[in-house]
């Protein structure tokens, strides 16, 4: 079942709202900050024309290459810019898991608030 226009801006709009709650939440402690300087590490690395496995320690290469890139597009190879990298992929990531929620249904999903909210949570937690 298709979703309308104004249903997918709305779980782009949740996702980003929660993301960046998240993200506010998370700014000033030094919650999982070994797992993020890693991640840092990686992406100056990468940068620097290393390859992820090849010339460094590295899992997940892909992510490496996204926090790269976002940290060249924001002109930037600070911290701040692996966040809000690591933010952008984050509220990516979490619109296309309720589009894929809300669309696995045979009726909407979306008017099943209790249900969404689970969802999020779980989802959020994950991440």
């Amino acid at each position: 079942m298709p979703l309308s226009i104004k249903n997918l801006l709305g779980c782009l709009l949740l996702s980003g709202f929660l993301v960046a709650l998240m993200f506010a939440l998370q700014w000033q402690t030094d919650f999982n900050l070994w797992d993020e300087g890693f991640l840092w590490y990686g992406a100056q690395r990468v940068l620097a024309g290393d390859v992820p496995i090849l010339d460094f320690q590295a899992y997940d290469p892909a992510r490496y290459y996204w926090a790269a890139a976002i940290m060249r597009l924001l002109n930037s190879e600070g911290i701040v810019s692996l966040r809000v990298g690591a933010a952008l992929c984050q509220t990516i990531a979490l619109f296309l898991s309720l589009q894929l929620i809300c669309k696995s249904g045979e009726k909407p999903i979306l008017d099943n608030k209790l249900f969404i909210v689970v969802c999020v949570v779980l989802l959020m937690l994950w991440m």
